[in-house]
Formats: structure tokens, C-alpha cells, sequence
């Protein structure tokens, strides 16, 4: 029998976000395919990872220390990652890009894949061990079109660049939705971090518009409480909605395919987003999406066909945006049209932990 190849995979925190979620779709199938060792410079939700084989559970191996003192404790992480001798070392955000880099220059053989995940760098050290990442890949990978062209526009590469799908599960048969009434609650969710980036307050002024136009509208609010939660929950306050936008707090990943069909609306409206996993899988689910148009979002809808586009920079266009909401509330056959487009836009595609293997043994 034939010795299975060594991979290891670096990402920072084992928590409810994209890449995590993403990769724990792929632990079995990796685990199956490869010698797997997944270290976590930082923290392991313990639910996260609770309904994986005891040999699953065991490839997982942490280097918990504060960022700050990450400089300190680097040559002890390098060290033991080298012992492993991978053949196949995959890096995820930049904590994990720093680590690649000096675990290549020691460990020459390694096949060194760096995983970019944004078209664009959230501060001066992402920036910077990214870039270094990338400089010194045997290959790039990308979650989706618009990271791959963020990559291949503004640098110079010796090496390839690949796009590994983003959807981790395959879309379930299609469940019919509405006739939404005006007059029963109308039901939004959001699914994410509680972070500055998300925009949290813009969704806060659309259920507020909303309800001060009539409608019942709802929204629930699921992730981490991170840098947003006290402005977010301070608005929430302010504009006396606290009987009607509720924090629910972190899901684990599985749940939330059973919560998109509870609601009518998911409503994300990001200053900045990669791949947009929640938006994609919402839709999967043929649940109605009010959006903005950023990062790889565009690429896979179309305003008032499978989702809402909302602008929230032109300030011209924040009313009219709004009003395209109550538009399809108030008409079944476009709700019901946009709903099917959402769904219909996934089938057939490969699946993150398929397309992931396939990019790896390229």
C-alpha cells in the first residue's frame, strides 16, 4: 500500500468564518487522501470540530499565543512544522502566510500553496506577509474569481494561479417560498461576524425603514460579537428596535443550512467581502439575498434576478435601493422568480473539498 502524501494546512482560529467552515468540509476527504496535519495559530471552538472521528479530531494542533508575542514563539511553530517534512503545505490568512514562508526556506522540497481569500489587504501586516507569500509560492490559490483577478492584475508571478470553489455543500431540492404578507412579520437573518466590514448599521436603517413604511420587518442576528457589536447594539437602542432585531449569538456551521429556510430575506451589505460564503449558500438555498455588490458577489448574481442589489455609497441611490425591497415584497411572482434564480445559479458545481483536491494534485 502506498504511502500517503504529508499535507499540512495553516489557518489562524478553528471558528465560524469562510475558510474555516470551508475547510472543515474538506477534513474528511483530506483526511482520507493525505498524512493530514492542520495547525491552528490560535483558538479551537470545541463544536466546531465535536461531530468529527476521534482520527479526524486528532490532526488538528494548535499554537495559541497572543498575536503579539507570535514573533517569539515563530521559531518553535517553524521547527515543529518542518519535522513533519510535508510534501504539501497550504497557507490561509496571514498569520498562516508568515509561518509558509519561513517554513519553505527550511523545508525547500515542500509544495507550498498560498490561499488568498480577499481582494484586498485590512492592514499593513497582511499586506505585507501576503505579498511575501505569494512571492515565494509554488502555486497561488484563490476562493474566487474576483481574488484571482485581484492577484493576477497587481503582481508579477512565477507560478500559478488557481481557483478553488468556495461551496462546500450541494445545493438541497428547491422548497417553494412565500406569498410574503405585509402583514405578518417578515423575517430577515444575517450570518456573520459582528465586525466594522460587515456594515451592520445599514441593515439596522433598512429594517427601520422598513417598519416605519409598514411592514413588520424582523431580523435576526447570528455571529461573533466582535469591534461593530457595541455601535451596532447602541443603533439598535437608539431607533427603539430592540423588539425587533435580536442578537442570536454563534451557530455551528451545520445549523445554519436548517435556519435559511426560516426566513424570507438574508441581508448582507459589506463594504468589502471575498467570496461572500453566507450570500452564496443563502442563495443555495433559494433564499432571497439583499446585498452589495462587492467582491466576488457580482459575479455570481444579477441585481433583481437572483438578488437585491443595495448601493450604499451613492447616497442618491439609498432610497431607491430601499424601495426595490418593498418591490418584491409586494409581488409574489418576482420574489418567487428571484428565489428559484438563487438556487438555480449553483447546480452543478464541484464542491470546496472536491475542487480543492483537484487543485492540489494538479
Amino acid at each position: 500500500m502506498q504511502k500517503k502524501k504529508r499535507l499540512v494546512y495553516i489557518l489562524h482560529d478553528i471558528a465560524i468564518g469562510g475558510v474555516e467552515v470551508a475547510l472543515l468540509s474538506a477534513i474528511p476527504l483530506l483526511t482520507e487522501k493525505y498524512d493530514l496535519k492542520v495547525i491552528v495559530l490560535g483558538t479551537i471552538n470545541p463544536k466546531l470540530i465535536a461531530h468529527f472521528t476521534e482520527d479526524q479530531q486528532a490532526v488538528f494542533h494548535t499554537f495559541s499565543y497572543p498575536v503579539l508575542l507570535y514573533p517569539f514563539y515563530m521559531r518553535k511553530i517553524v521547527h515543529y512544522i518542518v519535522e513533519l517534512k510535508p510534501h504539501i503545505m497550504i497557507c490561509s490568512l496571514w498569520r498562516a502566510m508568515l509561518v509558509g514562508v519561513l517554513v519553505k526556506k527550511r523545508h525547500k522540497q515542500v509544495k507550498f500553496f498560498s490561499f488568498i481569500h480577499s481582494v484586498t489587504f485590512f492592514h499593513f501586516l497582511s499586506k505585507r506577509y501576503t505579498i511575501r507569500a505569494i512571492k515565494n509560492s509554488d502555486v497561488v490559490l484563490t476562493d474566487s474569481d474576483s481574488s484571482f483577478q485581484f492577484i493576477n492584475n497587481n503582481f508579477k508571478l512565477n507560478c500559478p494561479i488557481r481557483c478553488v470553489s468556495f461551496m462546500t455543500h450541494t445545493p438541497p431540492p428547491y422548497i417553494k417560498r412565500g406569498p410574503l404578507d405585509r402583514d405578518k412579520p417578515i423575517k430577515f437573518m444575517f450570518l456573520g461576524r459582528v465586525d466594522k466590514v460587515k456594515n451592520l448599521p445599514a441593515v439596522i436603517h433598512v429594517i427601520s425603514y422598513l417598519r416605519e413604511k409598514g411592514y413588520d420587518a424582523v431580523l435576526d442576528i447570528y455571529g461573533r460579537k466582535e469591534n461593530a457589536y457595541s455601535e451596532v447594539s447602541a443603533l439598535v437602542a437608539t431607533k427603539k428596535l430592540e423588539q425587533s432585531i435580536y442578537f442570536k449569538g454563534e451557530i455551528q456551521p451545520a445549523k445554519k443550512f436548517e435556519l435559511f429556510n426560516q426566513y424570507d430575506f438574508y441581508i448582507q451589505l459589506s463594504f468589502v467581502e471575498g467570496m461572500a460564503m453566507s450570500v452564496a449558500e443563502a442563495m443555495q438555498h433559494g433564499l432571497p439575498c439583499i446585498v452589495t455588490a462587492v467582491g466576488e458577489i457580482p459575479n455570481y448574481s444579477t441585481d433583481m434576478q437572483s438578488v437585491l442589489f443595495i448601493d450604499i455609497v451613492n447616497k442618491e441611490n439609498w432610497i431607491p435601493s430601499l424601495q426595490k425591497i418593498q418591490r418584491v415584497i409586494d409581488h409574489p411572482d418576482l420574489y418567487d422568480s428571484i428565489s428559484k434564480n438563487a438556487w438555480s445559479n449553483f447546480q452543478g458545481r464541484k464542491v470546496y473539498a472536491e475542487s480543492l483536491l483537484e487543485n492540489i494534485e494538479l
